[in-house]
């Protein structure tokens, strides 16, 4: 069977009608999203999508950012059911996180994670590089897709780290294009392990 799978980082303050207009006319099957806001009564994206027949983990974080405190995370969302989901700190400091879902694809269970590390302007990080470690400690040997916003670029010990165990899907190694105009954006990544 064939699943379409969608990894996006949708900004805190992202166009929400331009998001939603997206996300129907994809149709996903998964999605892994990254700055969902909980409490955003101006893009209520967990209701959309729930409304959309999608089930969702989520793991939201505060941070601090331009003086503002924003209560956000990665999420996993399926049109398939969750059987068990779970949230998992990824460092000590400058906290991020990842939303784990567990879910039923034609009788097989498929893990499918949604992370966003922390943003070093793409230079070395040690708290990058404990955000990785501990991920990889997290992830099962089979049937597993990895999704999220890494901040890093292909060279770097996260990107390296995650594709000596994963198969690296994005093997364009392009910049991504945020829906922010004047914006450039690097790390996206969609991993996955086969059997």
């Amino acid at each position: 069977m064939r699943l379409k799978v969608l990894s996006w980082n949708i900004w805190i303050d992202g166009n929400f009608k331009q998001l939603v207009d997206f996300l129907e006319t994809q149709d996903a099957d998964v999605i892994g999203l990254q700055e969902v806001k909980d409490d955003d009564t101006e893009r209520p994206v967990l209701a959309f999508l729930q409304n959309h027949g999608y089930q969702y983990v989520f793991m939201p974080v505060e941070k601090k950012f331009k003086d503002k405190v924003y209560r956000d995370g990665p999420a996993v969302f399926s049109k398939f059911p969750i059987n068990s989901s779970q949230t998992h700190n990824l460092s000590r400091e400058d906290s991020r996180g990842a939303a784990q879902a567990d879910i039923q694809v034609n009788g097989k269970i498929l893990h499918v994670f949604s992370t966003h590390f922390l943003h070093t302007h793409q230079k070395p990080s040690k708290n990058q590089d404990e955000q990785a470690d501990t991920l990889l400690t997290l992830l099962p040997q089979e049937h597993t897709i990895l999704m999220g916003d890494f901040n890093a670029t292909p060279e770097s010990y996260p990107i390296q780290k995650l594709s000596s165990v994963l198969k690296n899907t994005d093997t364009s190694s392009a910049p991504t294009k945020p829906p922010m105009p004047k914006s450039e954006s690097r790390g996206h990544l969609t991993t996955c392990r086969y059997p």
